[in-house]
């Protein structure tokens, strides 16, 4: 060998050697390290597209020194490759100091960080092959299959790279539900926000998910913190200390960082990501106030812990989250037609409440003859998932036809007064989402107060007139502590 191939021999031994001791020098625990490295770590993040750049370019090169025969272009090859090993291993060393002082841990960081050693070490091995190709024949062969190798491991390390500052399944995260079912590509499916969810899963789960799980999960939880789920944040970090106090926002050190001046280095989630919302900094220190339940309902906790502010936040969320699950459009020509269909042969009116399909329909009985009836509801079941507004006053069902009102899957108001109707077939009504019901003017018996109370989304309630009184009054204010009820001497 030349004294030149010589040097490239050892130059890249040594940075080889110096690159598999970065993982033995400091261990990859959530532990936060000297504050100097995460000043030249973060450069990190401008060194990575270096060798990214420079090593994707030799391959080109080296195709067209062959291709065209150009001495030149395959000349060029030899020192773009020289530049993308040496940026690499800057790279390697970079990203190794910045996982060390910010406190980085998981799976998925120490895998990252393999996959840059790696590509910093087959970038030197291709070197030296392509270097030692005219002393040592196998070097040859080794060249191409080394730089092979190093596309490849900078390929897999900069997906993993991404998610870290992404999170998992960003690149998948906007396919159609149909593609990702093919791909069996596993999708978060947030759930309905209501009083009778889990305040924890529906409510909770989904601020931090937003917010922390790209640096708090299983598979990168730094600072030794994970939030994936709901026993690991509990455990605290590295499964000792806790970040949350069950009843004391105050001595929680998670609640403590949301709510810091944004300079703070300790805040978070950190000065370069968005802060938590107003909103959403009240229901963590509600949640962790009444003992940062999970598994428990809002319509399981005492009036005293379900304050006016909190429901004001709640139902400004059920509006947003739960656009998703409710009424679809219904088509504006078909409805046209049906609703000529009922007016003429039951003179029902049915007109949409906006413009926009997605609303829904109201049903009203002004113009009909006769009382509603069992007939009459069961005429509506076509356009039931539609509906969101039923004014059937003075309606008369016998026992048993009432059920078809389960059909009714996304009715909000329900004006049943002056109706009559079994007490025992207002169960029919517990599967539904109803916010108001007049019952005014219904005979009513002390059994109704047991469906009633059941009907945990109510928001108003009106019992005038219906034969209950204060007792049956106090039983449901107690089942139904955020529903105003309405009855004569309660």
């Amino acid at each position: 060998m030349s004294a030149q191939q010589k040097s490239v021999v050892a130059i890249s031994t040594a940075l080889i050697l110096f690159l598999l001791s970065l993982p033995f020098t400091t261990e990859l625990n959530g532990e936060e390290g000297p504050a100097i490295l995460a000043f030249f770590g973060r450069f990190h993040v401008l060194a990575l597209h270096l060798p990214i750049g420079w090593l994707l370019l030799v391959p080109v090169l080296e195709y067209i020194g062959i291709k065209w025969g150009s001495e030149n272009a395959r000349a060029v090859a030899g020192i773009v490759l020289a530049i993308g090993a040496v940026s690499a291993v800057l790279a390697a060393t970079l990203g190794f100091s910045l996982a060390v002082a910010e406190a980085f841990a998981g799976p998925v960081v120490k895998t990252h960080m393999w996959m840059g050693i790696f590509t910093a070490i087959t970038a030197l091995l291709s070197y030296s092959f392509r270097e030692l190709r005219s002393s040592i024949q196998i070097a040859k062969k080794l060249y191409p299959l080394g730089l092979t190798v190093c596309l490849l491991t900078m390929t897999y390390g900069g997906h993993l790279g991404g998610t870290l500052v992404q999170g998992e399944g960003y690149l998948s995260a906007n396919l159609p539900l149909n593609i990702k079912r093919i791909l069996k590509i596993s999708t978060y499916q947030p759930i309905p926000v209501d009083y009778d969810a889990d305040i924890y899963t529906a409510i909770i789960q989904p601020i931090f998910r937003d917010n922390c799980y790209s640096c708090h999960n299983d598979q990168r939880y730094r600072g030794r913190l994970s939030m994936s789920n709901y026993d690991s944040l509990m455990a605290g970090t590295n499964g000792r200390d806790q970040v949350i106090v069950p009843e004391d926002y105050d001595s929680s050190e998670l609640f403590r960082r949301i709510i810091m001046e944004r300079d703070n280095d300790d805040a978070m989630p950190p000065r370069e990501n968005s802060p938590l919302t107003e909103s959403d900094i009240e229901l963590i220190k509600w949640w962790i106030g009444i003992g940062a339940p999970s598994g428990t309902s809002i319509n399981e906790l005492r009036a005293e812990h379900f304050p006016q502010n909190i429901a004001n936040i709640i139902e400004d969320l059920m509006q947003d989250k739960n656009s998703e699950f409710t009424i679809p459009a219904y088509d504006p020509t078909f409805i046209a037609q049906y609703a000529e269909t009922l007016k003429s042969e039951f003179g029902l009116d049915v007109y949409p409440i906006s413009q926009d399909p997605k609303d829904g329909l109201r049903v009203g009985t002004i113009n009909r003859g006769a009382p509603f009836n069992g007939e009459t509801l069961q005429a509506m079941i076509t356009i039931a998932e539609y509906v969101r507004d039923i004014d059937i006053s003075g309606a008369k069902f016998e026992a048993g036809e009432f059920a078809a009102i389960e059909s009714f899957e996304n009715l909000e108001q329900l004006k049943l007064d002056n109706a009559t109707i079994d007490s025992h077939d207002l169960i029919f009504l517990t599967k539904l989402k109803l916010q108001s019901l007049n019952l005014f003017g219904t005979d009513l018996e002390t059994q109704a107060t047991e469906h009633l109370g059941a009907l945990r989304t109510l928001q108003k309630l009106y019992l005038g007139e219906t034969g209950l009184g204060i007792a049956e009054g106090q039983l449901l204010a107690k089942a139904l502590p955020r529903c105003e009820i309405l009855l004569s001497g309660f």
